[in-house]
């Protein structure tokens, strides 16, 4: 997520084909989930979501060490997520040095922008242990 969340890249090197051939690319801000979370937040979204309350549910209901893993695993790909999210709203916010320089060209739409901060505060809230479990509104 680190290099996810540089902002500042030199234009000779910004990504000439989809998907990107340049392996140093894909976790920049050209990179493909911080794309789909500014134009498409729910077609990853609820997925994630669906994943935790799975992982919650799992981990419930199993003594195995492998299930206990792997729900902590994604745990943490959904709390990296709400964290992009988080940086994608606190830049449209003016919050984020720098963040318009590469912004603009990408901004997306007010209704994606919308769906994004509801979706990522319904991941968070599971997050933090409200609404887990399947009937909690998945």
């Amino acid at each position: 997520l680190a290099r996810a969340l540089v902002t500042g890249l030199d234009e000779d090197i910004v990504p000439k084909d989809v998907p990107c051939s340049n392996p140093e690319l894909i976790a920049t801000t050209h990179g493909l989930l911080l794309n789909e979370l500014q134009h498409s937040p729910s077609s990853i979204l609820p997925h994630v979501s669906n994943l935790l309350v799975w992982a919650v549910d799992a981990a419930a209901s199993s003594v195995s060490d492998q299930i206990f893993e792997t729900a902590l695993f994604l745990a943490r790909i959904a709390a990296r997520v709400v964290a992009l999210g988080r940086y994608l709203l606190s830049g449209w916010a003016g919050m984020v040095p720098g963040f318009d320089v590469w912004s603009q060209a990408l901004a997306p739409t007010d209704e994606n922008k919308e769906s994004l901060r509801r979706q990522i505060g319904e991941i968070d809230a599971r997050l933090h242990g409200h609404g887990l479990g399947a009937g909690a509104g998945a």
